[in-house]
């Protein structure tokens, strides 16, 4: 590269010195652009954090504006949608027996929904939720 800009009394030993001095001028840009990104993810993670702890705080701001069971159901499904987004939610909630719904969001038919009954005896799914007190997600209805 220098003979070709016209430095041609150089010796071996200096293109060698050149040459390290680029690889260590390309080790240290790397270096840097390492801790940039690794900041940068962890910003990143600090950001998703504080607005989950936001929309948290806000729901439970939401959820204390009424005692109302109804009401804070509701509430409870609006908030819920901002934190794990969904396409339709209920609530299900045991009485004589059985299972319906109390709270609901999202789904065609509303009328319909709060129209179900499911006899926590007789259902193996409600009945396994029964037992076990597990939350139940269903990722694919069909």
């Amino acid at each position: 590269m220098l003979h070709y800009i016209g430095i041609n009394d150089v010796n071996d030993c200096s293109l060698l010195i050149f040459f390290i001095f680029i690889f260590l001028n390309i080790f240290i840009l790397a270096k840097n652009q390492s801790k940039a990104y690794k900041k940068i993810e962890n910003l990143s993670k600090q950001n998703e954090q504080y607005c989950l702890r936001e929309k948290l705080r806000s729901a439970t701001f939401f959820l204390n504006s009424t005692l109302n069971l109804d009401d804070v159901l509701d509430k409870l499904l609006i908030s819920l949608k901002q934190i794990i987004p969904y396409d339709s939610a209920s609530f299900f909630m045991e009485e004589n027996s059985q299972f319906s719904i109390k709270a609901a969001h999202g789904f065609k038919n509303m009328d319909a929904i709060y129209k179900i009954r499911i006899n926590k005896d007789e259902d193996l799914l409600f009945k396994e939720i029964y037992k076990t007190y597990a939350t139940l997600l269903v990722t694919n209805v069909k």
